[in-house]
């Protein structure tokens, strides 16, 4: 008898097995190897993705009731006891001599969510065992499970021991699930560290496996962090295999080891293969199956992650440590030494910014260091460590920021003013950034002094610098070289005056005017300084701006957008009156790229206010765009109930025909209205007379379309204008119009 089956391939097809497995692999990697807390969440996300969409597959697949009997098991190896292992964090913690101390709890949403997962499965299993596994299609042969050897899929206890199972790790799993989404919550704007709740710490003391210790960077601040208390065994739960001593103890130890980290997945994997052996379950080809290939493609793509953080790892490991990258870059924007309180400062928020950007640094904090205090170098505290710097121009740099008069003079003489230091930068930069006005003037006083000078990160000329910051005794310190440039531009096209209209600065505007800076400049996106005055908000630059006889409030963008678009578009109403009193030079409407006027803009974002102001200044109020759309169509669609009313009302006393103006798509307002639900702007349009009976381009009246989306409401609203019902392309709307009540 041929005993050949037909098994589902998006659950366990060869393309789904084998992307598990290497999804397993890359876990395996990198919580044995020291990958980056960072990666493995993120492989975690693929792996719950995975998982997920086999199980929802599978629960389908048993409410059809086009189940095999055998899907259960074979998924339940392939999600649960491959992956056991991850549903918990631990991390090592080791103290500043490298020697284990202990390990770290950490919750987040990828665990969460695997916790939630393998409740979900387990529960599910309890009742499959009991009930479920009456329910589904049996293979051509007696089923046969397996767990390393092989059983009669119905047999009676091995069916009572399923069950079982399921029940102790569906338990396992929900106080997983519910320790780690306490210990979450409470902790999401403190960085990936958190304090553990009295359940949890009860818990985790259960299984041997937290403990808390305070760490003070100050009297009142605290950080905590939990470990395992001192003990001569290893955890339970999180064993680490490393250099294992030729003793009895050693071999005890990788046995620890092993299984943990290989007896699940090792009885997974060979349950899983025996059993498809076992049942002659074959399933169609990856190549014939997305489901099969979008897990492989994961499962490569995830080990080639794990071995790349792994690879990088090691590398990182021999560079220049975080903190000091960040301390050194904080000491290159102070004038003076920091001290020890700021040093502490700058600690704390290190911990919290970079905690919160990328988990994996606190973890190799924490993981590198025991002590409460972190080590500052010294070049950066103590001036008399200044001359240990190997890069000649960075001492002339810090001699800058440190105000160091002497050093100061001696380099500038030794290597000139014009030399960049390994941040980029020049010294006039530096001393103008720093505020330090005697090396300015002493820097401005040579003649080989590159006024113009840029950094090498922006591009940007002290110059700008000043600009952007508001620094008006430097400014007028700079534009008093008779070589300064006042519209050299930075790497994105900014010039001085620009930075200084889009941060507000309006006397840094009128020094920059005087000595012939150019009001009507724009960047690399068509932005001019009036535009970004706008974007920011900023009403007395407006005005500033408004008031020179040489701006032209009508430069485009790259989109072909005017500043009062733009004024419109953010309901600036200020700067829209401002706009529209320089009416000579103002085009009120003016269509960018895509056809739109300012108050096709205003009607899009809901403005009713300044669309008032822009039809009342003259604005023509039923400008088309290029999908021949009008303000009326797009406030409509967007259910902007206002905007609708009063555009109706113009309508009403200047073209009543706008009320149904078609688009592109022969849609009209009342179309979008009914398409989009908004019930309101429906009741506006038909009290205003728009035809219920227009048809789109697909040959819908709105009546239909209310039907399709069985809203009642509208329904009932468009066919009290007409009581006569109309038979479109062989549907009944009377029984439509039941139907949709019945659905509500």
């Amino acid at each position: 008898m041929d005993c050949t089956t037909e098994g589902n391939g998006d659950l366990y097809g060869v393309g789904v097995r084998t992307g598990l497995y290497l999804q397993w692999a890359a876990g395996f990697l990198l919580r044995n190897w020291n990958g980056s807390w960072k990666t493995i969440s993120a492989v975690r996300v693929v792996n719950n993705a995975i998982c997920y969409a086999i199980i929802v597959t599978m629960i389908i697949g048993q409410a059809k009731g086009s189940a095999l009997s055998l899907d259960f098991l074979l998924v339940y190896y392939l999600t649960i006891a491959l992956f056991y292992s991850e549903s918990y964090n631990l991390l090592k913690k080791r103290d500043a001599a490298g020697n284990e101390q202990g390990y770290l709890l950490r919750p987040d949403f990828p665990l969460v969510a695997q916790n939630f997962l393998c409740a979900l499965i387990s529960v599910f299993g309890v009742w499959f065992w009991i009930q479920g596994v009456y329910q589904v299609e049996s293979p051509t042969c007696p089923a046969k499970a397996a767990c390393l050897g092989l059983f009669p899929l119905m047999s009676t206890p091995w069916r009572r021991f399923a069950a079982a199972i399921s029940a102790i790790t569906g338990i396992l799993f929900i106080a997983f699930f519910v320790v780690h989404l306490t210990d979450l919550l409470p902790g999401l704007n403190k960085g990936p560290v958190r304090r553990v709740n009295q359940i949890g710490i009860r818990l985790a003391r259960i299984f041997q496996f937290a403990s808390a210790r305070r760490i003070d960077l100050d009297p009142s601040h605290s950080r905590y962090t939990y470990r395992i208390k001192t003990s001569s065994t290893e955890s339970i739960l999180r064993p680490q295999l490393s250099k294992a001593p030729t003793n009895f103890s050693g071999l005890v130890k990788f046995t620890h080891w092993a299984i943990i980290n290989l007896l699940g997945p090792l009885i997974a994997i060979v349950s899983v293969e025996r059993m498809l052996q076992a049942n002659h379950l074959t399933t169609e080809s990856i190549a014939t199956s997305s489901g099969q290939m979008i897990s492989l493609f994961t499962g490569i793509a995830s080990i080639f992650v794990a071995v790349a953080d792994i690879v990088r790892g090691s590398w990182a490991q021999q560079r220049k440590d975080l903190a000091e990258e960040f301390l050194e870059l904080q000491a290159h924007e102070r004038s003076r030494p920091l001290n020890a309180k700021e040093t502490r400062t700058l600690v704390r928020q290190l911990l919290v910014n970079e905690g919160q950007r990328d988990p994996a640094f606190l973890e190799e904090i924490i993981q590198t260091s025991a002590s409460d205090i972190m080590s500052i170098p010294n070049p950066l505290v103590e001036n008399d460590e200044l001359e240990s710097s190997p890069d000649t121009a960075s001492k002339l740099s810090n001699a800058i920021r440190l105000g160091n008069e002497d050093t100061f003079r001696r380099l500038l003489e030794a290597i000139g003013p014009n030399c960049h230091d390994k941040l980029g930068k020049p010294p006039l930069w530096w001393a103008v950034a720093c505020q330090q006005p005697q090396f300015v003037t002493t820097l401005l006083e040579r003649h080989d002094i590159e006024v113009n000078c840029r950094d090498h990160a922006n591009r940007q000329t002290p110059l700008g610098y000043v600009a952007q910051k508001g620094d008006l005794s430097m400014l007028k310190l700079l534009l008093s070289h008779k070589d300064i440039e006042v519209d050299v531009r930075n790497k994105h096209g900014q010039t001085p005056f620009l930075e200084a209209a889009a941060n507000g600065h309006v006397e840094i505007m009128e020094d920059l005017a005087k000595h012939g800076a150019d009001p009507n400049c724009r960047d690399q996106n068509g932005y001019s300084p009036l535009t970004w005055a706008v974007l920011s908000g900023h009403d007395p630059v407006i005005k500033t701006l408004l008031a020179m006889n040489e701006m032209n409030p009508n430069l485009v963008d790259e989109n072909g957008q005017q500043p009062l678009c733009w004024a419109s578009k953010k309901g600036n109403k200020t700067a829209v009156r401002l706009l529209l009193e320089h009416r000579s030079k103002a085009e009120i409407d003016h269509k960018d790229r895509q056809g739109r006027t300012s108050l096709c803009w205003a009607s899009m974002t809901d403005q009713v206010e300044v669309v008032k102001i822009l039809t009342e200044d003259g604005a023509d109020p039923f400008p088309r765009d290029t999908s021949e759309r009008t303000p009326l169509i797009w406030a409509a669609m967007r259910g902007h109930l206002e905007v609708v009313k009063y555009l109706c009302g113009q309508a009403s006393q200047r073209d009543p025909s706008q009320i149904d103006a078609k688009d592109i798509e022969s849609r009209t307002p009342l179309s979008w209205a009914v398409r989009n639900n908004h019930e309101e702007i429906v009741k506006v349009l038909l009290g205003h007379g728009s035809d219920i009976k227009s048809r789109d381009s697909e040959g819908q009246i709105p009546l239909f379309i209310a039907a399709q989306n069985c809203n009642v409401k509208i329904c009932k609203l468009l066919v009290g204008r007409n009581r006569v019902y109309v038979e479109d392309d062989g549907y009944d709307f009377e029984r439509i119009l039941q139907l949709s009540d019945e659905d509500s």
